[in-house]
């Protein structure tokens, strides 16, 4: 069964804006933490923090306004 929601609520997209946000206002260490947070594991000490911003703030657009159907995916 897919996983995307359609026509997310204009709140939910003015929640995310805010969380991005403060994410961009992180440094190495706090994006590392975030990323601790959502995957439960160590992110790897090789991804710069461009790299880790960019999969923390998809994560989150993903749980709030639905992931890619596992067709898209690949899975």
């Amino acid at each position: 069964m897919p996983r995307v929601k359609v026509g997310a609520a204009g709140s939910d997209k003015r929640q995310i804006d805010i969380e991005i946000a403060r994410f961009r206002d992180l440094d190495l260490g706090g994006l590392r933490a975030c990323w601790q947070t959502i995957f439960r594991r160590q992110p790897p000490t090789t991804l710069p923090r461009h790299l880790l911003l960019a999969m923390v703030t998809y994560r989150l657009q993903a749980e709030v306004l639905g992931d890619l159907d596992a067709e898209t995916r690949g899975f």
